[in-house]
């Protein structure tokens, strides 16, 4: 149903007030400003939101570990394939295992203080004889903030 009115001619109902933002954007409501003022606030909120939902799922990460379960010997050395620890390997007590896998640990928060002894020339970690201890390459170690 098409209006035969020129634009002259608007109907009443076209009259605009100088609080609505129809003309232009020029002025603007007090609920508009105040709706703008909460959508720059979520907006700015948005990238804390995501760092800390990004830490959360690195702390819950897994690190490449050679060996997850080994119990060293009274010397501190593999009793079962010495060639599994190498010079500059780091020896960490108490780390978990991922589920599901027997070749990667849980990788600790940020922060969290780590038993750890770097593999001597001998290839053993004498500090941990008669304990058991996860195997890191030094990359792997490194990752973990162990340097």
């Amino acid at each position: 149903m098409k209006s035969m009115n020129s634009a002259d001619e608007a109907p009443e109902s076209m009259n605009v007030s100088p609080g609505d933002e129809a003309l232009g954007g020029v002025a603007t409501s007090a609920a508009d400003a105040k709706r703008r003022r909460l959508v720059r606030g979520a907006v700015a909120f948005a990238p804390l939101v995501l760092t800390l939902r990004s830490g959360a799922l690195a702390a819950a990460s897994c690190t490449g570990a050679r060996v997850v379960s080994l119990g060293l010997n009274g010397t501190g050395s593999d009793p079962q394939t010495p060639s599994r620890i190498a010079a500059g390997d780091v020896c960490v007590k108490n780390l978990n295992a991922c589920p599901g896998t027997t070749t990667k640990v849980l990788t600790p928060p940020p922060g969290t203080p780590l038993n750890y002894q770097i593999a001597d020339i001998n290839k053993k970690c004498p500090a941990f004889a008669n304990n058991t201890v996860a195997i890191l390459s030094s990359q792997s170690a490194g990752s973990m903030g162990i340097h």
